[in-house]
């Protein structure tokens, strides 16, 4: 009997501990980040590489969106930071960039890539959220900003370039009167999108359709018309 007891402590206390260890594990880097620090860089810009004048930006499941940050020194100066952009209102991480470089005067521009993951047990699916961006100390010990957006993301289904929750005609015409488009300039900022003067077809156009870069290559090519031609009669 003694045994036996003995074995069901020591079972109950493994658990104990195991779940402890998934539950700090599960947790992204940032909930072991301590409180604001003051003085170091702040964040002056946030966009995406699909900022299509909207506040809705879409990022299809699988697939990838770039987050670009510009900051700049505080009256601390840092020589390095991690940054990490969340679905706002959630733990959910959508991208990182550990250990980036920071000039020390002037500012600093970063692409941080961020993949929709997760399909409907995403925050963000079907969902639009503000991102949070915070930017930490390397090694997340503190915080030293943390920015909302302004703009949404949501995460749809692949080939589901207008968020409809479905592939239909309605978005192969969409992506085929993209077809073609591309960015004006690379990124970074401060054209890190495909308004403004694009080219489609050879022919300059007022804008094209960025959510329907799939595969965030910056231009509308054969290969994000396949996603959604393969995609096409899907419901989400």
């Amino acid at each position: 009997m003694k045994y036996v007891r003995n074995l069901l402590m020591f079972l109950t206390l493994a658990a104990i501990i195991v779940g402890v260890t998934m539950l700090t594990c599960t947790q992204p880097l940032l909930a072991k980040a301590q409180p604001l620090t003051p003085g170091g860089p702040t964040t002056t810009n946030i966009v995406t590489d699909k900022d299509n004048a909207t506040t809705q930006q879409i990022v299809c499941n699988g697939y990838n969106m770039t987050v670009y940050v510009t900051m700049t020194q505080g009256v601390t100066p840092v020589s390095s930071v991690d940054v990490y952009v969340y679905f706002s209102g959630t733990t959910s991480l959508f991208g990182s960039l550990l250990s980036q470089p920071v000039f020390s005067t002037g500012a600093t521009s970063v692409a941080v890539p961020c993949t929709a993951t997760g399909g409907s047990s995403n925050p963000a699916w079907y969902n639009p959220l503000a991102l949070t961006v915070n930017v930490t100390t390397p090694g997340d010990t503190s915080v030293y900003c943390t920015n909302t957006t302004a703009f949404t993301v949501e995460v749809a289904g692949p080939g589901d370039i207008n968020a409809g929750g479905t592939v239909n005609m309605t978005t192969v015409l969409l992506a085929v009167s993209a077809f073609g488009s591309h960015m004006v300039s690379p990124p970074p900022p401060p054209q890190p999108s495909f308004n403004g003067a694009v080219t489609v077809s050879w022919v300059p156009s007022a804008r094209a359709y960025p959510d329907a870069d799939i595969t965030d290559s910056h231009n509308i090519d054969l290969a994000n018309l396949v996603i959604v031609l393969s995609n096409f009669g899907h419901h989400y």
